[in-house]
Parts: C-alpha cells; sequence; structure tokens
C-alpha cells in the first residue's frame, strides 16, 4: 500500500486509480504466470538435477546453473525477476519477483518441481518481492 501511494504521490493521480490499474496489470500477468510456469516447469530437464556421483563443488555448481537457467527463462518471458543460488553450498534457491505476494505464491505452490529441486540439493526456496512480502518452503529429507 505504501508503494502505491508513493507512486500515486509521484503521478500526481490518486490511490484507487493506481490501485485499479495495479489490479488490472496483476490479473494480466497471472494469467501469464499460470501459462510460463506450467511451460518452464515442464521443460525443467530433470535429469540434469541429479546429484548422483558429483564431487560437493560439482554439485554446487550445478544448483548454479539450475538458478541461472530459471532466471534466464524469467528473462525470455518478458518477467521482471532474478533467481539466484546461494548460501553454504548454494543448497537455496531465491526468485526476487516485484510482483511477488499470496496469488503468486500460491500458483508457485502448485507447479514449482519441489521434489525435483530437493532431488538437487536445494534445502530452501525463498519467494519475495524484495521488499515487504516474502515466503519460504524448506524441503526436507524423509
Amino acid at each position: 500500500m505504501r508503494k502505491m501511494q508513493e507512486l500515486a504521490d509521484r503521478l500526481h493521480i490518486s490511490t484507487h486509480a493506481v490501485q485499479i490499474e495495479f489490479s488490472e496489470l496483476v490479473r494480466f500477468g497471472e494469467r501469464n504466470l499460470v501459462e510460463s510456469n506450467n511451460d518452464l516447469f515442464s521443460q525443467l530437464d530433470t535429469a540434469m538435477l541429479v546429484n548422483s556421483g558429483l564431487t560437493p563443488e560439482q554439485k554446487q555448481a550445478k544448483r548454479k546453473q539450475v538458478a541461472a537457467n530459471f532466471d534466464q527463462y524469467f528473462l525470455d518471458h518478458n518477467r521482471e525477476s532474478s533467481t539466484s543460488a546461494y548460501g553454504p553450498g548454494g543448497t537455496s534457491l531465491k526468485i526476487t519477483d516485484p510482483l511477488a505476494g499470496r496469488v503468486r505464491t500460491n500458483q508457485l505452490t502448485h507447479t514449482l518441481p519441489f521434489i525435483d529441486l530437493k532431488e538437487a540439493g536445494f534445502k530452501r526456496i525463498t519467494y519475495t518481492n524484495g521488499d515487504d512480502f516474502s515466503t519460504e518452503w524448506v524441503l526436507t529429507r524423509r
């Protein structure tokens, strides 16, 4: 809400007008998000996530490559976001998306290949808008 007020003040319009425009963008973006998420994760080469027989350094490099692949895919599909592997051994995946919120989080919950990411050695996935919204999935071994 604070960001909408700042935007409205800069544009000299009401916050109601900003909300209407923003909600139209979100509806358009969400429709495209579902399509692009399904496309992304159906194309994800799960074989490249298999880590058996690799050294710890090779596993880390592979996880960083997975993050780079996500990042490039979103960039190629005109999604303003960044994805990176971080933490000890690159076992955490962070997706920063300015439009991250409850709706996109729900969609990602249903489309992210959690099992494959866990097999690749990721232990945590963080999804954030870089400001006031963040959610996290902890991938545990069973």
